[in-house]
């Protein structure tokens, strides 16, 4: 035999073997039957860091649970909540085996409040998939919108006012004049109630006292009503009656930020805000 057969042959014999040691793959028939699987938990940390992917565990059983796990891929941050889960099965009884989970983290792309379809879908003892998304909402807030909503037909708006850095007390009251009519709305616990027909409106006018001073904010677009209100107020209050609305002194500039349930807000800067009152 010249030596190429020789050669021939010996690869084919590493081959036979390399194959031999490889576990075979389980017939679908042949797994274990689950009887009882809870719920696996996409990790908040996970979750935060906007990790996803697939999580694969090869799992030993003793013919009633998982005793070990053999072997495992996948990041690390999802690791231990597979492995967790995994270790909780319950099966229909067996005779002792190994086989192959995967664990697929998906995250949904939601926005705000938005529903979404959470959960989890399971094609047991293979595969498992874990939907979720990272909160992009605050609920407490947005629940209790909701509720003032649906009963009341009004919004919640919730109004900070703040000074040189320093939080001031809020006023008793505010106004606002919208289309010819004006509203005088009661503030509670620094939460005013503006009815849902403002969420339409295209500008508002927003005045309020607020010590021994008059704040005027006109323009203020009909979206703002869902959001949380920042007034920061300037150092300077001008000296004199002239319009209110173009001076250039940066001291003088009042800034109405709007922080939304579900992300990055915005804001709108008014010159001279602030009028004493012996100028109103």
């Amino acid at each position: 035999m010249n030596l190429t057969g020789i050669f021939t042959i010996a690869l084919s014999g590493l081959c036979v073997v390399s194959a031999a040691s490889q576990s075979p793959e389980i017939p679908d028939a042949a797994l274990p039957r689950v009887l009882s699987a809870p719920d696996p938990i996409y990790p908040k940390i996970a979750l935060a860091a906007r990790v996803s992917g697939i999580v694969r565990l090869h799992v030993v059983t003793d013919g009633k649970r998982v005793v070990s796990i053999d072997g495992e891929n996948g990041p690390m941050m999802l690791r231990p909540s597979a492995e967790e889960n995994v270790r909780a099965w319950i099966f229909e009884e067996h005779s002792p085996t190994s086989f192959d989970v995967t664990y697929e983290y998906k995250l949904l792309d939601v926005q705000g409040c938005a529903a979404a379809n959470r959960g989890v879908i399971r094609d047991l003892p293979k595969h498992v998939e874990i939907d979720d998304a990272p909160p992009t909402c605050d609920w407490v807030r947005y629940k209790r919108q909701e509720t003032y909503l649906r009963e009341q037909h009004v919004y919640p708006v919730e109004l900070h006012v703040d000074a040189d850095g320093e939080a001031l007390r809020g006023p008793s009251e505010v106004t606002i004049h919208s289309e010819g009519t004006e509203y005088v709305l009661p503030v509670r616990d620094g939460l005013f109630l503006v009815p849902e027909t403002l969420k339409n409106t295209k500008t508002f006018t927003f005045e309020a006292r607020i010590g021994d001073e008059f704040v005027t904010i006109p323009q203020i677009s009909g979206w703002a009503v869902e959001q949380t209100w920042t007034l920061d107020l300037p150092s300077k209050v001008p000296a004199d009656a002239e319009d209110t609305y173009r001076s250039g002194d940066p001291k003088t500039v009042c800034i109405l930020s709007f922080d939304p349930l579900d992300g990055d807000g915005m804001s709108i800067k008014v010159s001279s805000c602030r009028k004493r009152i012996d100028q109103h």
